[in-house]
């Protein structure tokens, strides 16, 4: 989950209860008769137009930080995380459609979807040195302890893959065609897995673009890490320890979606946010 949506969510529900809430409820006359199947609302003239400046009145930081605490504690209670298709994540859905459901004015649907989910740790080691390394996102995983194979150009071409790529490591560059494409041909080449170093400075991480394609498993370093691989490889062979841990798999996840029973149903006005966070954490800063 990107930083703001923890924000978001702490931001928009006591908002969204206060807001809705304010004026009491007398049933579903009173809305519309809108119940999720389609139809237009009436005006609800015992209410007055939301404003900016009320809805921005009614944000306070007490609300924010009880937001982002309860997003927190369910992240605590799985795990540390609430990357989507997981339970930490399954309980934040609940979360926002008990607490939207509750406030009696909007009409909640968990919808749910699939998509693809990919996570994955890497580790280099050449001459008993670590080189920090990022896998590539729906890189297959694979471990090997094989001599390193540079490979002319930036291996867009199969013809820049030497015979001596074939059971080891091939070393590429990064420029002129696609991560996924120079780990496609890597691994038609033969190789056990692929090093894509950066042509500027900085570490190098990246997109394979689709998942389960025949790839090698694949990571990206540093320029600085890729020219100090190719001096050594000037020097004579040089043997690389690789490791790549990864998981892509299609999971099923949610919307939650809530819209008034009130207003205009063919004129909506959409708020939304990311409900999930990275691998790496609980979403929240």
């Amino acid at each position: 989950m990107r930083t703001v949506t923890a924000s978001l969510l702490a931001l928009v529900l006591p908002a969204l209860a206060t807001a809705g809430g304010s004026h009491g409820h007398d049933g579903p006359g009173e809305h519309g008769g809108h119940h999720g199947g389609g139809g237009h609302g009436k005006p609800d003239h015992k209410r007055p137009l939301v404003t900016s400046d009320k809805l921005q009145s009614l944000v306070t930081t007490k609300d924010l930080l009880a937001g982002s605490q309860k997003l927190q504690d369910i992240a605590n209670a799985n795990g540390g995380i609430r990357a989507f298709g997981g339970a930490g994540h399954n309980a934040t859905v609940d979360y926002l459609y008990e607490t939207l459901t509750a406030l009696k004015d909007y009409d909640v649907v968990k919808q749910p979807f699939k998509a693809i989910y990919a996570e994955g740790h890497a580790s280099l080691t050449v001459d008993s040195v670590a080189i920090a390394a990022e896998v590539m996102t729906y890189t297959p995983g694979g471990e090997a302890t094989k001599p390193l194979a540079a490979v002319a150009n930036q291996g867009c071409d199969a013809a820049d893959f030497p015979a001596t790529v074939s059971g080891n490591i091939a070393l590429i560059s990064r420029g002129s065609c696609t991560f996924s494409l120079k780990a496609l041909n890597a691994k038609a080449a033969g190789a056990v897995a692929a090093i894509i170093y950066n042509n500027v400075a900085g570490e190098l991480s990246g997109t394979l673009g689709a998942p389960f394609l025949d790839y090698a498993p694949v990571v990206g370093i540093s320029q600085a890490d890729g020219k100090a691989l190719l001096d050594k490889l000037a020097q004579g062979a040089v043997t690389a320890a690789f490791k790549v841990d990864a998981l892509v798999e299609e999971r099923v996840t949610y919307n939650v979606i809530a819209e008034t029973k009130g207003g205009d149903h063919d004129n909506v006005l959409i708020l939304g946010g990311h409900t999930d966070s990275v691998p790496a954490g609980p979403g929240i800063k």
